[in-house]
């Protein structure tokens, strides 16, 4: 057989055509066959003609989608399916240039759904993927779907009256609201080990007077010690409940269950683990907790640089407010430019806040924009419960001075 091109043999697609021209019955017409050559640079033309026009977001062909249904199919006699059918039944062909136009939309809006869904559906399975990346995503998929779903509906929001009794909707949007809420104490944690090391970095200086350890509690007789006098050859125990005895019958008659009195505050000072005196080392006790430690003791750890210093040393009740710390060197109100990994935690922050407002507009979509600030207000209550659970000295309030209408500030849950 002849090759059908000079130079070349002939390929299958051609032998498969030249053998059902022999075996065609006559009268009948032939069968054209494409190339796969042919087909592939074609298909190369049109991408290359569509990567010229420009890239659109998905969020730019699904509002241009909406807005036409708004202008052009709403209110008329025909609704989108209605026109879709005719466009299906007279053929790209014969469209007029209404209908091309309504089909140009709607190949974007369904592609624009497609590929959100499709990317959803990827990040979801891949643990690697940054979690707020896959909460975005996710979003945009949810508000999307609604668009799609008002679309087709021709804005008579039948569809979106479906998936308010359907459920899936609000599940979705919860599970992304309990993982922003995650990621934000996750971050604000970070947060507190961030700065911590940060200022222990430096030496430290508290800002401000010193505490007056007299308003934080009260002076405590010292307690009788067990030795004290000596008379004659013996050694005799002075005690509030006991008859004196020597020395040698105290110690033939001490047992094991012989009370010891190093663990017991009220005879030692927890700090220097020294007895208290009348003098220089007088017992001292907290009214917040009821503790005893040497006054000289605890008036020294309150007016500490450590973090903690204004809780009690052995029950950690906070005794007074902290007094603010800075570097020594540091003049008032001169302010230390931030870490590089606090920056970048701030605006993680920042990003989740915008993601917490972006999922409530996008639950306004469907349910209202009422029900769209109720579900804002529980984002914001869900924050602060989780602070107050796991002892995170933070509170979020609304402020909108912030750029992200969020205000974070430091808080004691348990005073």
């Amino acid at each position: 057989m002849a090759p059908s091109h000079p130079g070349r043999f002939p390929t299958h697609a051609h032998a498969h055509s030249a053998a059902t021209t022999r075996n065609r019955p006559p009268g009948t017409a032939s069968a054209s066959v494409i190339p796969n050559g042919i087909v592939h640079r074609k298909r190369d033309e049109f991408e290359a003609r569509i990567s010229a026009q420009g890239h659109h977001s998905d969020l730019v062909l699904m509002t241009r989608a909406l807005n036409y249904t708004r202008n052009n199919i709403y209110g008329s006699n025909m609704t989108y399916m209605g026109r879709l059918r005719v466009a299906e039944h007279l053929g790209l062909s014969n469209l007029t240039a209404s209908l091309a136009e309504f089909i140009r939309v709607h190949d974007d809006m369904s592609r624009a759904f497609a590929r959100t869904y499709q990317i959803s559906m990827r990040v979801q399975r891949r643990a690697t993927i940054d979690i707020l990346t896959q909460i975005e995503i996710r979003i945009f998929h949810m508000q999307n779907t609604v668009f799609h779903a008002d679309i087709v509906s021709t804005l008579s929001g039948t569809l979106l009256q479906t998936m308010r009794v359907a459920g899936n909707f609000d599940t979705e949007a919860f599970a992304l609201r309990d993982l922003l809420v995650d990621e934000f104490a996750r971050v604000l944690t970070s947060w507190d080990d961030h700065s911590s090391d940060g200022l222990e970095d430096h030496e430290l200086e508290n800002v401000g007077p010193n505490s007056d350890i007299n308003t934080l509690g009260q002076d405590v007789a010292a307690p009788q010690t067990r030795c004290e006098t000596i008379t004659g050859s013996s050694i005799y125990l002075s005690t509030p409940s006991s008859s004196s005895t020597t020395f040698t019958d105290a110690l033939m008659n001490e047992t094991d269950d012989e009370y010891d009195d190093e663990d017991d505050d009220s005879h030692r000072c927890s700090i220097c683990i020294e007895q208290y005196t009348t003098s220089a080392h007088r017992a001292f006790r907290l009214m917040a907790c009821g503790h005893i430690f040497g006054k000289t003791c605890i008036s020294n750890w309150v007016n500490s640089v450590a973090r903690n210093a204004n809780t009690c040393p052995q029950c950690r009740m906070v005794l007074c407010p902290r007094r603010p710390r800075r570097p020594i060197g540091v003049l008032h109100g001169q302010v230390l430019p931030p870490r590089p990994d606090q920056a970048v935690l701030q605006a993680r922050l920042d990003r989740i806040t915008c993601r917490f407002r972006h999922l409530s507009d996008v639950y306004a979509t469907l349910w209202g924009a009422t029900s769209g600030n109720v579900f804002y207000d529980t984002c914001i209550i869900e924050l602060n419960w989780r602070f107050f659970t796991q002892d995170l000295r933070w509170q979020i309030v609304p402020d909108e001075l912030f750029a992200t209408g969020l205000k974070i500030r430091r808080v004691n849950w348990h005073a």
